[in-house]
């Protein structure tokens, strides 16, 4: 149970309001409930003052005694999240709330891990104003917490996005934690729920498809779910009205992503199922309800860095959205076009103008890769660990050839001269882009294309490789199979960002690339 206290404007505290949240522990989940301690244990939110310095402008705190953060922590956080930011109001000023800085501190004479939020904000009483938005939790789980930062920071962001429209909107500190006191609470309620269910570190192929339990097993679907598994990046999710069965595949899928991205993955709470679509999960189940529906909002959907998977355990379909360099695109505008709402809600109400949205696809993609994987692993003995070593030693495959993809890519010689132009543009003595390992400077981690050959002013010829680049790639790396290069590319972008866009083509230059290709002939 949360209380939260809001400090106006004036100085004056007053007591608010007492938020609920549920506190569960689960068998399913890797790190349920660390001897019972609630997962967050506090947020924060407090600015610069110029006269005064840091002040509390709110703060959720638990109700529960026993677990209630002391006020002195309390006061120390805002200390130390915002002293070091006196000399930077300029800096964070010349762009409100669009500069927003995440650090991380271990303040172990406290017993607290904190992640701050640094951020500016507009009011029109007082200017550009510095604001820090800071989450508390105990240090014990800090590695629990580490798995679930990006999530974390992508959700925090928004708030931050949320905060400081209503900032412009209202003069008022207490009207604004009105409107925005209960998005906290919520957002912190539903990581817990992920930290509890969270799939473990290493994985048996106990209670999956491939534990031994074969007679009832539909092949053909497992095999369209695993490949638009992989050519969604790792990223799906599962519908169904059994939980056991939803779990099942969550579980068979997880077989496929690395120990981190299981720690972003949530399977479905038995005891509690009604749960809500998160985007920027990996793996997700939801519940058909009685009347066999289940609420998955696009705009979501559009919002999640990674494209997704669509598995109907109800009506055995399997679905997908756009593939992740048109999935960016996308999902940038919808982006923008919410901030713009936002930032000005007045001057969108009539005019009529609606973001693109990313929908579901059916996909009747077969790859051979998948393929030949499900018939060998089946006809292996399910005891002594066999098919386990078997379903590791395919995904070390998927790596390998997902290497030879990026080094054939980086050979390239319109691939060296772009990625040198972006270099310079960025000052990267290299030459080389840097790969990030699903979570760096950009692609899947932020979801912006990696090298985003735009961005730079590079001529729409040079903004992908040819058409004849990447046929002789694919039939040197043995690649003909479209889902397989798919399943491929998808497995290199998580070790080298940019490549769906260098290969693919960026949507939004395509027309001006055809238009130059039939102008050369």
């Amino acid at each position: 149970m949360f209380s939260k206290r809001v400090d106006s404007l004036s100085g004056m505290k007053a007591a608010h309001r007492c938020i609920t949240l549920p506190s569960k522990t689960s068998d399913e989940g890797a790190g349920a409930g660390i001897d019972g301690n609630p997962f967050f244990t506090a947020a924060l939110l407090s600015m610069w003052d110029n006269i005064v310095g840091p002040r509390i402008q709110c703060e959720w705190n638990m109700f529960d005694s026993a677990w209630q953060v002391p006020e002195q922590t309390i006061e120390y956080v805002a200390n130390h999240t915002l002293n070091g930011e006196i000399c930077r109001t300029e800096e964070l000023a010349a762009a409100p709330g669009q500069i927003v800085e995440n650090k991380l501190y271990v303040l172990s004479d406290h017993d607290v891990l904190v992640t701050a939020f640094i951020f500016s904000c507009f009011q029109a009483d007082q200017g550009p104003c510095v604001y820090s938005l800071c989450l508390l939790m105990p240090l014990q789980h800090r590695a629990g917490y580490l798995p679930l930062h990006k999530f974390c920071e992508q959700r925090m962001k928004e708030c931050v996005d949320r905060l400081t429209a209503l900032y412009q909107q209202y003069t008022d500190a207490g009207a604004v934690m009105d409107e925005f006191g209960g998005e906290m609470p919520a957002f912190m309620s539903a990581v817990e729920g992920i930290y509890r269910m969270s799939l473990r570190d290493r994985l048996t192929t106990e209670g999956t498809s491939f534990d031994g339990n074969d007679s009832l097993l539909d092949v053909d679907f497992l095999r369209k779910c695993i490949t638009s598994h992989l050519q969604t990046c790792g990223s799906s999710i599962v519908i169904g009205k059994s939980v056991l069965e939803v779990n099942k595949t969550l579980k068979t899928l997880a077989l496929f992503l690395s120990p981190h991205e299981r720690k972003c993955s949530r399977l479905v709470d038995g005891d509690c199922p009604d749960v809500s679509y998160e985007p920027d999960l990996f793996l997700q189940g939801l519940i058909i309800d009685g009347s066999g529906n289940v609420r998955i909002p696009e705009q979501d959907i559009t919002r999640s860095r990674l494209p997704s998977s669509l598995i109907d355990l109800d009506r055995l379909t399997v679905k997908q959205t756009n593939q992740l360099h048109k999935h960016d695109v996308v999902r940038q505008e919808f982006l923008e076009m919410q901030h713009m709402k936002l930032q000005r809600p007045n001057e969108h109400q009539d005019d009529g103008a609606q973001p693109s949205i990313c929908r579901f696809h059916a996909t009747t993609d077969r790859s051979e890769l998948v393929n030949a994987f499900v018939q060998e692993v089946f006809q292996l003995n399910p005891l002594c660990g066999v098919r386990e070593a078997y379903i590791d030693m395919f995904v070390r495959r998927l790596h390998r050839s997902a290497l030879a993809l990026i080094a054939y890519v980086q050979a390239d010689p319109m691939y060296k001269a772009a990625s040198e132009s972006v270099s310079a543009s960025s000052g990267n003595s290299s030459g080389i882009l840097s790969p990030t390992m699903g979570g760096g400077g950009g692609g899947i981690g932020s979801g912006v294309t990696g090298m985003a050959p735009n961005a730079f002013n590079i001529p729409p010829q040079q903004a992908s490789a040819r058409p004849a680049t990447v046929r002789n790639l694919r039939s040197d790396l043995s690649l003909e199979n479209d889902a397989d290069f798919k399943i491929i590319l998808a497995t290199a972008e998580k070790l080298h960002s940019g490549l769906f866009t260098w290969l693919l083509g960026d949507p939004r230059l395509q027309g001006e690339r055809y238009q130059h290709e039939f102008e050369a002939l």
